[in-house]
């Protein structure tokens, strides 16, 4: 059992972070940002880029870089930042995840310096520089669109409603369904029926969507959802199916979930 949380918990750490990246590259103060950072730096050229490329190249140069650190920073700050979630407390958890981020922002400056076909840009003090430049660059782009962008229902919510369920059966919350007058609180140890209506349930299982009048599924525990037979179906962590329909499909795509 040990071993499935642990997997739940890397799985639902993935899946997570990926749907915040989602919303990041879709968020236009993140694109706008992005955007006037290349352009700026395509134009002035720092770092040996102006005597590298000729004006379009430079811009393309930034542009790729811009993007492909953002990308990477990002993911690996956000990934780094949940999976420590229940470890650490706010500030060592930033500064671990912020370490993260600047890893990934230099590893990949490196990566492109190296395809770029330019030598002067791959020594060890130029790739720093232009990491730890571009990683200011990204941290402010994050902390855009952290500030800006949709913020996530408090985690601390979920406690309430798992307090209502046996010792045995208290765990990450996969779904709610609708069982007559009960909920079905299903969780990582199994499902237990609860008299509370599901607007309530809903009201304490803290981050998640509602996908159907009878059906509530957490973010976390989103493993895919697809198109069959003209329905679209959301299979959770747990590997149960439940169906979308039409009045929520809008959420269920503003979540990133579905094109």
């Amino acid at each position: 059992m040990r071993r499935r949380a642990v997997n739940f918990v890397r799985s639902t750490t993935l899946q997570l972070t990926l749907r915040r990246m989602h919303g990041a590259f879709t968020a236009p103060k993140v694109l706008g940002g992005l955007a006037i950072a290349a352009v700026l730096l395509g134009v002035s050229g720092p770092f040996q880029t102006f005597e590298a490329f000729a004006l379009p190249f430079r811009l393309t140069y930034w542009l790729v870089i811009c993007t492909l650190t953002f990308a990477a920073g990002f993911s690996a700050g956000t990934y780094v930042e949940l999976a420590l979630e229940q470890r650490l407390s706010e500030g060592p958890r930033f500064v671990v995840s912020s370490f993260a981020t600047a890893i990934a922002v230099v590893a990949t400056v490196f990566l492109v310096n190296l395809f770029s076909a330019q030598t002067t840009l791959l020594s060890p003090v130029a790739t720093l520089l232009l990491g730890g430049y571009v990683a200011i660059i990204s941290f402010a782009v994050s902390a855009a669109f952290k500030l800006f962008g949709s913020k996530p229902a408090p985690a601390k919510a979920e406690a309430r409603l798992l307090a209502r369920l046996p010792l045995e059966k208290r765990a990450p919350l996969i779904s709610l369904s609708v069982q007559d007058h009960y909920t079905e609180v299903s969780t990582l140890k199994g499902s237990h029926l609860v008299l509370i209506r599901l607007s309530d349930a809903m009201a304490e299982a803290g981050e998640g969507l509602q996908i159907h009048r009878s059906h509530w599924v957490s973010l976390k525990a989103i493993a895919k959802v697809e198109r069959i037979q003209g329905k679209v179906i959301l299979t959770t962590a747990s590997g149960a199916e439940l169906p979308v329909s039409r009045s929520y499909l809008p959420a269920v795509k503003a979540a990133g979930l579905l094109p």
